[in-house]
Formats: structure tokens, sequence, C-alpha cells
């Protein structure tokens, strides 16, 4: 992401990045904090080709894809008060062009006790001409919840245990064609400049300072143990020995 505009130095008193200017939104069905997987669509129709530029973070991780084809994935973590953001830069070719955004919220013991939160919340900026094309609150992005994860915790560990819960994932139900699309609900509004200084609550957004995560196959790994019937009695079996 570019450095803040120029004279803006204030987090979520006054808007710094084009993202600040984006909407947070959420599933309208779900509570603040109730765990759930939903996935976000937006439709636009390209005239000729260009390359946009777009500003994305989410609460808790999200998966933002173009056409089906993986763009990044995201947050980096960070404390809710230096919320990290990123920037893309999306070639897109003439026609119907469909973005995504699978995001995916939990607290701890079920998330990784690592990662902060303030609550779910998805938000998109388009950088420049045209931007608000791709800005979540001012264009109609939608929203479907995919029942998919079944998080069956980790009882009666004797151990500490930091990286979140264990799941089941059925992947039938990851399928869009009975999705229930919905409009999402706005969490939390864009930051708009406070004459007094009052802060807006939530997200603090800061530029990530990694570099993007790698996505490539890796083949080093040996299988130690394979268990046909596994379940959470295996595990405290296991975690206790």
């Amino acid at each position: 992401m570019p450095p803040p505009l120029a004279g803006r130095t204030t987090p979520n008193m006054e808007p710094r990045y084009a993202l600040d200017e984006a909407a947070w939104l959420w599933h309208p069905a779900l509570g603040q904090e109730e765990e759930a997987l939903v996935l976000f669509r937006l439709d636009v129709t390209v005239a000729k080709a260009e390359t946009v530029t777009l500003q994305v973070s989410a609460d808790l991780c999200f998966t933002l894809a173009l056409d089906g084809a993986l763009i990044a994935r995201g947050p980096d973590t960070g404390e809710v008060n230096c919320w990290s953001a990123s920037a893309y830069e999306v070639r897109l070719t003439p026609g119907r062009r469909r973005f995504e955004a699978l995001v995916w919220w939990a607290k701890p013991p079920v998330a990784p006790v690592g990662r902060a939160s303030w609550r779910a919340g998805f938000a998109c900026a388009g950088v420049g001409a045209g931007g608000e094309r791709f800005t979540t609150g001012k264009v109609k992005w939608r929203v479907a919840r995919m029942d998919a994860v079944t998080h069956w915790g980790l009882p009666g560990l004797n151990f500490y245990h930091v990286i979140g819960g264990a799941a089941t994932i059925e992947a039938a139900k990851l399928s869009v064609a009975a999705a229930d699309w919905r409009a999402p609900a706005v969490v939390r509004g864009p930051i708009w400049t406070h004459e007094c200084g009052v802060l807006m609550p939530g997200w603090q957004l800061r530029p990530s300072a990694l570099p993007e995560q790698r996505h490539e196959y890796w083949c080093g790994v040996r299988v130690r143990a394979f268990l046909p019937k596994y379940s959470t009695d295996d595990f405290v079996r296991f975690g206790a020995e």
C-alpha cells in the first residue's frame, strides 16, 4: 500500500488510505462473535482491458480471487490498533468479471491464540479513477454463508495448545449453486474526519510490512501415522502420552 495521504497522520480520526473510506461488511444473519465462513461476491462489467488497484483487509482471514483464480491471502497478523492491509494490482480483461472473497472468523480456542481480532468483517476499496466500482459500501457486493466447516474443538487436553481447533470440512457444502445470497450488513462505516479528535472504534489500518505469502506446492512431507477413524478421543489420548 502507498504511504498515508499528505498531512493525514491520525488513524481512525481521518481517512488516510482508500480502504479507510470503505465500509466493513459481514453477513446480516450472523452475530458479532458467531464463528462463520462466508463468501463475498462482486460482479463487474469491463469495457476494455485495464489494470486496477485494490486495497483489501478482513478480520480474521480472507482469500481473494478473480474469476476463480487466486489473487492473495491475508491479512498478516497484527493488533487491532495496527491492522494489516495490502494492495494488489489486478489485470482485467473485457467482459463480465467476478471478484470473490472467502472470509473466515472465529475466536480462540477455535482460532489460533496468536491472531488478534476486533470482530468479523471484510473491506475492499478501489484506488484511483473508477475505484468506487469495487469499494465495499459503495457498490453492491453480495454475501452467502458457507456452512461447510465444523470445528469439534480440543476438549480435555493437558498441554498448552495455541494453533486453533481441528475441523471437519464438507466439500459438497462449499458449492455456491444453492447459496443464499444476501445484501451484506455494514458493521463499521467509513472513516471520516472528526474535528473534535474522536477516533472511530476498531481496525486502525497499516500497510503490510511483509512480502506476499508464497503459493506453491511443497512435497517434503512424510506420513508418520495414519488413523482411519480419527476422533477427538484419539487426539486426547495421544496428547496425554
